[in-house]
């Protein structure tokens, strides 16, 4: 009987020690799984290109640039870009020269007068799968890449992913969820993937809500089909881009909020909107859009509607006489090709009809997230 009992009692030590290597098989396996996945590209390249554009941000750079290196996600490379700085930008950056995920330091002698170009520059010399740029005035939390790396690897149709941003002052003091959608915040409080025709169509003031180029991840053979960015433009290229973008592909979104967008006077958004720039380049993706036949007739009249009344809020903060000479400029005149048919004038009475009705709910809307941000900061 003792035998017996020794002989079970070595058979279940045996299983037990059968089941502990299986145990240390499977993670020695998912280790190397995510070893596999990390480095994949066997050629050596990257999975991923972080392109930092910088022009003056030397007060931002140093956050900009250890929220990168903190990334959980460790495949990518960065391409820094100084497009002539007069700060002392290349000194903050100097102590990064010799980090090893810096791949390539890009420095103009003189200021290119666009970020896009700068932009685009930097996508011609990415190696990655994927593309992130990375504003130097912005910042993020440690997950946003491997975040949005899964969703685009789990989608293979998804041209891009975005996550929600919050919105922080040059100090970077207390933060504020940045508003994607007045009228369904519902919708972008949970992660989706959605068609990007679908998105397009249904939101297609800054192309599906993407409000911060800081917050996307792209794959970069998208960025070669549409073209890349409007190099003419130095406000409103990567509103038409990420238009071009759902066309030709799907898009991924997170709820997470992973990247933090940064207000301040020096930001190109707040100088283009004093200076009218960034109204005659809303007008110019406005026309675009509008002129997609893909997109039914009935929401492209709608889109257009609602972007000139947006636009005259803008407008308006320049003055009667500046917002008149921009409204009648050759790029706010409304794409009246569109009008082709019976069908199309009727949706047109029907729209100048309604816009009361819309202008009335739209300021109701305006009026109610005032009063919900008063509340916010007051809290």
């Amino acid at each position: 009987m003792v035998i017996e009992d020794d002989h079970c009692y070595f058979l279940v030590s045996d299983r037990k020690n059968m089941a502990r290597k299986a145990i240390l098989s499977g993670l020695q396996s998912a280790r190397e799984l995510k070893m596999n996945i990390l480095l994949k590209n066997h050629s050596g390249q990257p999975t991923v290109s972080v392109i930092v554009p910088n022009y003056n941000h030397a007060r931002f750079l140093d956050q900009r640039m250890q929220t990168i290196f903190d990334q959980t996600w460790r495949d990518f490379e960065v391409i820094f870009l100084d497009d002539a700085s007069t700060d002392n930008s290349l000194e903050i950056f100097e102590k990064y020269r010799k980090n090893p995920h810096v791949s390539k330091i890009i420095v103009n002698n003189t200021n290119s007068g666009s970020p896009f170009i700068q932009w685009n520059r930097g996508i011609r010399e990415a190696r990655g799968k994927y593309i992130w740029i990375a504003e130097s005035d912005d910042y993020s939390a440690p997950e946003f890449l491997e975040t949005m790396i899964k969703k685009l690897e789990a989608n293979s149709t998804a041209g891009l992913a975005y996550c929600q941003s919050w919105v922080v002052s040059k100090a970077g003091q207390r933060p504020s969820v940045q508003r994607l959608s007045m009228n369904d915040r519902v919708r972008w409080s949970n992660d989706f993937f959605s068609p990007g025709l679908i998105e397009l169509s249904r939101y297609p003031y800054y192309a599906g809500k993407i409000l911060n180029a800081s917050s996307v991840v792209c794959r970069s053979d998208c960025w070669n089909q549409i073209g890349l960015a409007d190099e003419s433009m130095s406000q409103s290229a990567d509103w038409l881009c990420w238009a071009k973008f759902l066309l030709i592909s799907d898009v991924c979104y997170s709820a997470e909020r992973l990247n933090y967008y940064r207000v301040h006077d020096g930001n190109v958004t707040q100088k283009n909107r004093l200076t009218g720039k960034m109204i005659l380049e809303d007008y110019k993706v406005i026309n675009y859009i509008s002129s997609i036949r893909e997109i039914r007739w009935a929401r492209r009249w709608a889109f257009v509607f609602r972007s000139h009344f947006v636009q005259s809020y803008k407008l308006l903060e320049l003055g009667w006489k500046n917002g008149l000479k921009i409204y009648f400029s050759k790029h706010s005149s409304l794409n009246l090709a569109l009008i082709t048919n019976t069908k199309d004038r009727c949706v047109v009475i029907r729209m100048i009809i309604l816009l009361p009705v819309f202008v009335f709910r739209s300021m109701l809307l305006k009026l109610q997230s005032l009063r919900s941000d008063k509340k916010l900061l007051e809290s």
